[in-house]
């Protein structure tokens, strides 16, 4: 009786950590507190925490083991990229806890995704509720309808007017990236409905969520628009080319339209301030090149670096001078933080995942998986100009996502054998009487 007592117990309590699943997914994105030092990201990264805590214990409790999912290859890069960034935690001239716990935190959360299993289609429902909810705060701070005055909380005083586009994650930029990372989610949400509820998503959803990205004036999502034209290329079936080059052409004139309408500064001032970052951290990756500087080592040593950089460098590069705590693209930071190996494991998890689902041209994917991997490419191509990695609300979606590819290409059908060699194995099974 006991142990069927405990049996129940373990069940019930997987139970409640996978419903909460899609509550955090919710939750998280639009969790704000304010009065505390950091009150957008602070309040996220606890929530999360406590979640990933109760899930492994609850998977621990029940000896269940999430890796064992994974095939070799998978489980010998996440274990490895793991490794390297505790590695560099270890042995860097640098180690930040919070920088440490904002790249394993998500990580943690991928694994107890793939040990409770909650479905797809929910998990993508929840993304997107939380991406609509996100992008109606931003267009009505847009309109100057900010909905937080009714708390009596107030934007940043002074600096652009976009800069009153903050929704719930604090900064346009940030909210850009965020609600390119949901509008996949939005999809593949729509696509779960029937016909005539799926029409009526799709539609207004989509329409509020660009909106919420173009009243930002962020530029960033156009790397996501370019990288999905390339990924609708390389998913796209020879017998669907025109199709896929058809969306590929419609994204490609979307990414135009969106740096047309922005409102930041101009491109080319931007691009050249991310050059000069940029660098300023690579010269000095040879000091430091296997495992990095440790987590948080770029936000401790550019100051300095810049520094003595700005002090050689003609009047004309001075202009770009400035506090960066992150390098705007995530690449270069992993690069100056976990070094050549955290920077090509992390980079080759995903990688690898997404190439054997775009691969498997015989599976038709679920839409709850196929949005979902087309957030994780998003995500990934935002990281090139921006640092979503070194954020909660887009590093967790991005592991929310990955766990869902993950699990699609876990149900796909392997190569089935040769028919002849089938036909001679069972034979002998069933004139002996075994098996079948």
């Amino acid at each position: 009786m006991a142990g069927h007592s405990d049996n129940v117990s373990h069940h019930q309590l997987a139970g409640w950590m996978r419903g909460a699943a899609y509550a955090v997914v919710i939750v998280v994105p639009l969790l704000v507190i304010p009065g505390l030092e950091t009150p957008f990201s602070t309040p996220k990264t606890i929530v999360l925490a406590a979640w990933v805590a109760l899930g492994l214990a609850a998977l621990v409790w029940a000896r269940a083991n999430p890796l064992a999912r994974l095939d070799p290859v998978l489980f010998a890069l996440l274990a490895g990229w793991l490794g390297a960034v505790a590695l560099s935690a270890l042995t860097g001239a640098a180690a930040s806890p919070a920088a440490l716990l904002a790249a394993v935190l998500p990580a943690a959360a991928f694994i107890v995704l793939l040990g409770l299993r909650p479905k797809p289609d929910g998990l993508m429902r929840a993304a997107a509720a939380a991406g609509l909810a996100v992008a109606l705060v931003a267009v009505l701070q847009w309109a100057g309808a900010d909905p937080f005055r009714l708390f009596g909380w107030t934007g940043p005083a002074g600096g652009s007017d976009r800069l009153r586009v903050f929704a719930t994650l604090g900064n346009p930029n940030f909210v850009a990236a965020f609600l390119t990372a949901a509008l996949p989610a939005v999809w593949a949400a729509a696509r779960t409905l029937a016909p005539p509820w799926r029409l009526a998503l799709i539609v207004p959803g989509a329409a509020l969520v660009t909106g919420g990205i173009l009243a930002t004036g962020s530029r960033a999502p156009v790397a996501a628009v370019l990288a999905w034209a390339g990924w609708a290329l390389l998913r796209s079936a020879a017998r669907r080319t025109r199709l896929a080059l058809g969306l590929a052409l419609g994204l490609a004139a979307a990414g135009a339209l969106v740096v047309t309408l922005s409102t930041a500064r101009p491109l080319d001032e931007t691009m050249r301030g991310r050059a000069h970052i940029w660098r300023t951290a690579l010269a000095h990756v040879t000091e430091a090149p296997w495992l990095g500087f440790g987590p948080g080592g770029f936000e401790l040593f550019f100051p300095r670096w810049e520094t003595d950089r700005l002090a050689a460098a003609p009047a004309t590069e001075r202009r770009f001078a400035g506090l960066a705590a992150h390098a705007h693209n995530d690449y270069v930071e992993a690069l100056v933080d976990h070094g050549v190996l955290g920077l090509a494991l992390f980079v080759a998890f995903p990688a690898v995942m997404l190439w054997r689902f775009a691969a498997a041209r015989k599976a038709e994917p679920t839409a709850a998986a196929a949005g979902a991997a087309a957030g994780a490419v998003g995500v990934l191509a935002v990281a090139c100009v921006d640092f979503p990695f070194h954020r909660p609300a887009e590093t967790f979606f991005f592991w929310l996502y990955l766990s869902i590819v993950c699990d699609a290409i876990l149900s796909f059908p392997t190569a089935p054998k040769e028919p002849q060699a089938v036909t001679r194995q069972a034979a002998p099974e069933a004139n002996s009487g075994g098996p079948v």
